[in-house]
């Protein structure tokens, strides 16, 4: 029964301390179901955290914590565990649109195309920053 447990769970180190807490525990082949589900529920539930999380900035994130040695997941009855589901609709800042120059804010539109204040006066009056020939004599 150890062996199925071990398959399935995600983090394969420190087996014999797994398999003395699988010892001291002695689960029925009910509690074995039981722990399965629970690793199959905590699977999906980091994968839809890490959906979530890759859309959210930094400061929004859902704590996602590493996988516990499956001794201490044992010892500590970790299929008891309850997560709260990841919000989806978590509302995001818009982006800033960026000048072609990439180094302002783009407020300023000409053509459909948005522009920094000073890319927008250039391109609005090409005729001011073009070079000025000098006539030679």
């Amino acid at each position: 029964m150890f062996e199925v447990f071990w398959q399935a769970y995600p983090r394969r180190v420190s087996k014999g301390a797994a398999v003395k807490a699988w010892k001291k525990l002695k689960p029925s082949a009910e509690l074995l179901q039981r722990m399965l589900e629970a690793i199959e529920y905590q699977k999906a539930w980091r994968k839809k955290a890490e959906k979530v999380n890759s859309t959210l900035p930094a400061y929004k994130r859902i704590f996602v914590p590493p996988w516990k040695h499956a001794g201490t997941w044992i010892n500590q009855e970790c299929w008891l565990d309850e997560h709260d589901e990841p919000e989806t609709n978590v509302e995001t800042k818009p982006q800033k649109k960026m000048c072609p120059c990439k180094q302002e804010e783009a407020k300023y539109p000409i053509a459909g195309v948005l522009y920094c204040l000073r890319c927008y006066d250039r391109t609005a009056h090409p005729e001011n920053y073009a070079p000025k020939l000098r006539v030679v004599k």
